[in-house]
C-alpha cells in the first residue's frame, strides 16, 4: 500500500497534492461463506472528520 498507486489515486480523487495514510483495516469473509455482507457506510463511525477524506 505504502509503495504502490493508492496514494496518487486518493490525491488525484481529492485533487490534493498530499495524502497522509490514517489507519489500515482487514475484513476477512471466510471462503465459501453463504451469509452476504451486508452494505455500510463509515462515515456515521468514523473517527476522522473533513472534506478531503477517502477509504481505499
Amino acid at each position: 500500500m505504502l509503495n504502490g498507486p493508492v496514494g496518487q489515486i486518493a490525491a488525484s480523487l481529492m485533487r490534493s497534492k498530499r495524502v497522509n495514510f490514517f489507519a489500515d483495516t482487514l475484513r476477512v469473509k471466510s471462503s465459501g461463506t453463504s451469509k452476504r455482507t451486508r452494505w455500510h457506510q463509515d462515515q456515521a463511525f468514523f473517527w476522522v472528520d473533513g472534506k478531503q477524506m477517502c477509504v481505499i
